[in-house]
C-alpha cells in the first residue's frame, strides 16, 4: 500500500477549491469580446439602430449575428453564470427576432433594452 503524504492530501483539495471558485468568478471577465465575432453588444446596439430606423431586414440581420455571438459567449460563462441569467437572455433574443419579423418598433427596442440589462448584470 502507498501511503500518500499528508501535506498531498490537503494540498490537493485546496487546489481544487482554488480552481473551483476561480471559474465561478470569473464570469465578467470572460463575457467580454474576444474578437469582433461575439461582440454581442456591437450587434445589439447594430439590431437598436436598424429597428429605429425601421430597416427589418438589417435588423434580422443584425439579431442572427448577436444570437451567434451569444452561443459562442454562453460556452465561455456556462460555469460562472446562472442558469437563469443565460436562459433569460436567450430568450429575450428570441423574442426580439418575433417583434423584428412584425415590425413592432416598440416591442423589439424593449426585448433590446432587456437583453443589455441582462447583460449588464450577467455575472456579477
Amino acid at each position: 500500500m502507498i501511503e500518500i503524504n499528508k501535506s498531498v492530501r490537503i494540498i490537493i483539495p485546496i487546489l481544487l477549491l482554488g480552481i473551483f471558485i476561480l471559474v465561478m468568478t470569473t464570469g465578467g471577465i470572460l463575457k467580454k469580446p474576444m474578437s469582433d465575432e461575439d461582440d454581442l453588444i456591437s450587434f445589439i446596439e447594430k439590431t437598436e439602430k436598424e429597428v429605429l430606423h425601421q430597416d427589418w431586414e438589417k435588423a434580422s440581420i443584425h439579431l442572427d449575428d448577436a444570437k451567434k455571438a451569444w452561443k459562442k459567449i454562453v460556452r465561455r460563462i456556462q460555469f460562472s453564470a446562472e442558469r437563469d441569467e443565460i436562459n433569460e437572455l436567450h430568450k429575450t433574443l428570441d423574442r426580439t427576432k418575433g417583434f423584428i419579423e412584425a415590425k413592432d418598433k416598440g416591442g423589439a427596442m424593449g426585448e433590446l433594452a432587456e437583453a443589455r440589462n441582462i447583460w449588464k448584470e450577467l455575472g456579477r
